[in-house]
């Protein structure tokens, strides 16, 4: 048997310390350890893959420059740029010119088999590889395009197809929503759901904030994530507005601590003297933190995927006060406290000071038909 060459290319670093989506990969990667790949990010500068064409770099201000402009974006995108949000087609943008970069390093490479991230992002390297034939596995972090944040509202359905189409096209996806995997199923595709779980050293990190937080005397709530996500900056504004709208949130003596990267941007958003704006901390800062509060909450009104601070708070034994909508797959968990809207809240949150410690319920995904699957497709080429 010829020796298979696999190449996965991801938007996202392999990195258990980075945003939600490096602790997704890293946990893929490590699932993957028992095949030899080669792991490639495309903002890994070792493949000289440039971050944008010259046409974009260029501040002319002619008439026939923003024409050229206009029209390389479009281009680029597959005529998708104007379907995006304002607030995002620029990140499709760089997206879609990193991966035509990429498709060189295929030429030069020659995969057996490709691994890449959600393809709506990766569509270049998509349609590249369906036309030379190179099996495709997706891993779906989320469906884009349900994610309103990112997409203009009346092209929300066209965007959606447009995503199912290129989904199709790979001969597997794997998922990380229970509630996507179910609507795939649906619309013909046979996805892996795989459930985000962290990398071992993370599992260990957390099982030392559940043991500090077992003599710990606990204080104040926690609001953290990472601004650069856009369902995840909304809600926490949103979050920040109610509790300024409504004095009997619930905090009583205690604070709301904010914390993650970017989110000093949220000052602005904060009237209330018990809330703490702390911005972007240390992991062993996080830590004492975690150790010591009485739970977290998470808010989002919209978005896709699901949480991956959940199943690391759960593991480090810290209650999750959410919103219906953010605890998606991970509904009537042990630790997890459900409001439907801000009304419930207040009641959530002295369930979950009342009840902690919480029990360590959460189970390590099993990979055997994962690995299934993968070890079919690569014995089919």
């Amino acid at each position: 048997m010829l020796k298979k060459n696999i190449i996965y290319f991801s938007r996202f670093y392999n990195d258990p310390g980075g945003n939600g989506g490096d602790r997704r990969t890293a946990q893929i990667c490590q699932m993957l350890s028992p095949l030899v790949f080669t792991f490639i990010s495309m903002h890994d500068n070792s493949y000289a893959l440039p971050s944008c064409s010259n046409v974009l770099m260029s501040n002319g201000t002619s008439l026939l420059q923003k024409v050229i402009r206009s029209a390389f974006k479009q281009h680029v995108t597959y005529y998708k740029y104007n379907k995006w949000s304002d607030r995002y087609r620029d990140n499709v943008l760089y997206f879609h010119s990193q991966s035509r970069s990429f498709i060189k390093v295929i030429e030069k490479l020659k995969p057996s088999i490709l691994l890449v991230d959600d393809p709506i992002f990766l569509a270049p390297v998509v349609y590249y590889a369906k036309s030379r034939n190179i099996p495709l596995v997706a891993f779906c972090h989320n469906l884009e395009s349900l994610s309103r944040e990112q997409v203009e509202y009346k092209y929300q359905k066209y965007m959606f197809n447009y995503e199912l189409n290129l989904l199709s096209m790979c001969r597997l996806v794997v998922t990380i929503s229970r509630e996507e995997t179910f609507l795939l199923k649906n619309f013909g595709l046979d996805p892996v759901f795989y459930p985000y779980y962290p990398v071992s050293d993370t599992v260990r990190r957390f099982q030392k904030v559940r043991e500090k937080r077992q003599k710990a005397k606990k204080s104040n709530f926690l609001l953290f994530g990472s601004v650069g996500n856009l369902p995840t900056l909304d809600g926490m504004k949103r979050l920040l507005w109610a509790s300024t709208q409504n004095n009997n949130m619930g905090l009583h003596n205690d604070q709301l601590i904010v914390t993650g990267y970017g989110t000093n941007m949220l000052l602005n958003y904060v009237t209330d003297s018990r809330v703490q704006i702390r911005g972007q901390l240390s992991d062993n800062e996080l830590d004492e933190i975690l150790a010591e509060t009485k739970g977290c909450i998470i808010y989002q009104e919209n978005g896709s995927g699901a949480l991956t601070k959940i199943p690391e708070l759960l593991i480090a034994g810290i209650p999750v006060i959410i919103n219906s909508h953010a605890a998606r797959s991970h509904y009537n968990l042990p630790g997890v406290f459900e409001f439907p809207t801000f009304e419930g809240l207040h009641e959530q949150l002295k369930a979950a000071a009342r009840d902690d410690p919480m029990p360590n319920a959460l189970p390590k995904p099993d990979t055997v038909y994962l690995h299934k699957r993968m070890a079919e497709i690569i014995s089919s080429i």
